[in-house]
């Protein structure tokens, strides 16, 4: 779920996914990816989001995020809660990981609250359902520069 727009494919996928569970009364997994942060990708550019930063404290992105993107994912997760229905939601892949390497871009220091904020906001919302697992993205030895 990349943009606000793709949240209801992500309903629809799992509207199909609880009706499978349903009918066959076998787990099924579902896996969506949290990801329309402000600032995205900051320091790449290449899937820059909806939500930006017009300063470092982010409030309008950072509103926007919380009202227009969580919380009608909180609210669509909700409604799926059969418990042979499993989700997964990756959050925010690359964002902390551009925190720790890429503060030198200023898109990224620009970002900086907002990523902070909006990702514990996230965890926070849409960590409260029993069938809903969280994988937070931390990055990787070779993308901080381990040997």
């Amino acid at each position: 779920m990349d943009t606000v727009a793709h949240i209801q494919k992500a309903n629809d996928y799992l509207a199909s996914a609880q009706q499978y569970a349903r009918k066959y009364n076998k787990p099924t997994l579902v896996t969506l990816i949290v990801y329309d942060v402000p600032n995205r990708d900051c320091s790449a550019m290449a899937s820059a989001g909806e939500f930006s930063c017009s300063d470092s404290q982010c409030a309008d992105g950072i509103n926007d995020y919380k009202t227009k993107y969580i919380a009608p994912i909180k609210t669509m997760l909700q409604n799926y809660t059969d418990s042979n229905l499993r989700i997964v939601l990756i959050i925010e892949p690359d964002s902390l990981p551009n925190l720790a390497t890429n503060m030198n871009v200023q898109k990224c220091q620009q970002g900086a609250t907002a990523y902070k904020t909006c990702i514990s906001y996230a965890i926070q919302q849409l960590s409260a359902q029993p069938n809903t697992c969280l994988y937070i993205d931390a990055a990787h030895g070779g993308w901080l520069g381990w040997d």
